[in-house]
């Protein structure tokens, strides 16, 4: 996305379903260190201005996110990543499958750059890919966690049998041999 747009960094957060979080799940281009920053900063309450994006399922721009960040009481985990970050607006995609959010795909731009009508609609396309990709992958583990139950209930039937079937042939051996 980064190479195709005029976005200097990307990520993808997404929400967790049981908890509301968001965790970061990939990006591109951001400093070493942001990501796990922004991590302890929504772990110890911080919710961005950008989501509002879940709620609305639509886009957000945000501009000047460097002065909007430091009037927010969480920056210190990400005050250092902020200062020397190349970039001060961020383009907020939301992840949207089947009318449920589950998460954005965040587009960072350089100050006094933010992506064009055309962008936005390339992005619009790429944010409902990553979507699909998501809700398949919840899938996919689903459809894993249900074999592997399926699998050690199985398990479970076979021993209980090869058990009942051992103890009948000792019991009929006993008496056999009584």
């Amino acid at each position: 996305v980064v190479g195709s747009t005029a976005a200097v960094a990307c990520s993808v957060v997404l929400l967790n379903a049981e908890t509301g979080m968001p965790h970061t799940a990939g990006s591109h281009g951001l400093p070493e260190g942001y990501t796990a920053g922004m991590q302890a900063a929504y772990r110890a309450g911080l919710r961005p201005a950008a989501m509002e994006v879940f709620r609305t399922h639509r886009p957000m721009l945000v501009r000047d996110v460097r002065q909007i960040a430091l009037k927010q009481t969480l920056v210190p985990f990400v005050l250092r990543y902020l200062r020397e970050a190349p970039w001060d607006t961020i383009y907020c995609v939301p992840l949207v499958y089947r009318s449920q959010a589950l998460g954005t795909l965040n587009l960072y731009y350089p100050a006094g750059e933010e992506p064009g009508e055309d962008e936005r609609v390339f992005l619009g396309a790429v944010a409902d890919q990553i979507a699909v990709a998501v809700e398949n992958a919840g899938l996919f583990a689903a459809a894993q966690g249900k074999a592997a139950l399926e699998e050690r209930q199985r398990l479970a039937r076979e021993l209980h049998d090869s058990v009942s079937q051992a103890l009948y042939g000792i019991a009929l051996g006993a008496r056999t041999a009584r």
